[in-house]
């Protein structure tokens, strides 16, 4: 069993003029996405998950994805039905903002490659559904009930295609963390690295890393790192009978 600072001395400098190091914990959409775009624009990256890259809670969600992509269709009133869904709970701000962003966030996604049900094949428009306090058709999936799926095949073909470390099998036990005293204000706690467990033979190394995200994922570990580029072994490992490309009802 190994604990360590991830990543380790010999990775954690930076080499190339890449910009500031960025490690990311988790495999789900968040840290995917997370992981893509601090790589995408120039920073040293290294991705964190506890089982293989694919396997995360996003992998298993047969939801749809909420948006206003029909002109018939308004953010007011996605906000207004949310908001009555979520019966006096909702933090509105937080409301306006998902349901404003989210045909921006749609558009990403689809030139990422995530592969959204149509009404008459590809070129067509997006199938729409109208589910729960929905008032409008605004409810997109993918293959089905597939949609984690689809979404998680797309995000790792983005993750293939940008430079980035990726250490599966690993846990995340702390971070590293120093108080720094700022002039005119407050001191302030800064993110150092991470501390990980896996189970290959070694000590503790420290060094530093430029920023830390967490995003949550699944399963258990066993040691393994490697690194992701475009090149076949950052692909997602299908269910049996199924392919990375084509997704199927996860069992």
């Amino acid at each position: 069993m190994r604990v360590a600072l991830t990543p380790p001395a010999s990775s954690l400098r930076s080499g190339g003029g890449r910009g500031p190091r960025v490690i990311v914990v988790g495999s789900g959409a968040a840290g995917l996405l997370a992981a893509y775009r601090a790589a995408s624009r120039g920073h040293d990256v290294v991705l964190v998950t506890k089982a293989d890259l694919p396997e995360s809670n996003t992998r298993y969600a047969q939801g749809g994805v909420a948006a206003v992509t029909s002109p018939d269709d308004s953010i007011e009133s996605h906000v207004a039905d949310t908001l009555v869904a979520g019966a006096g709970l909702c933090d509105v701000e937080a409301v306006r903002l998902l349901c404003t962003e989210g045909p921006d966030r749609v558009r990403d996604l689809l030139a990422l490659g995530l592969e959204l049900d149509r009404v008459d094949g590809p070129g067509s428009p997006l199938a729409r559904g109208r589910e729960a306090a929905h008032s409008a058709h605004r409810v997109l999936h993918s293959h089905g009930d597939s949609t984690g799926l689809s979404l998680e095949i797309a995000l790792i073909d983005a993750v293939r295609s940008v430079p980035l470390e990726v250490h599966e099998h690993t846990f995340l036990r702390d971070l590293v963390v120093a108080e720094t005293e700022l002039p005119g204000s407050s001191s302030t706690v800064r993110a150092l690295g991470a501390r990980t467990v896996d189970e290959l033979p070694g000590s503790r190394v420290e060094a530093p890393a430029g920023a830390v995200s967490s995003a949550s994922t699944s399963s258990t570990p066993t040691g393994r790192r490697r690194r992701c580029g475009p090149t076949p072994s950052c692909s997602p490992r299908a269910a049996p009978g199924s392919s990375s490309r084509t997704p199927r009802t996860p069992t």
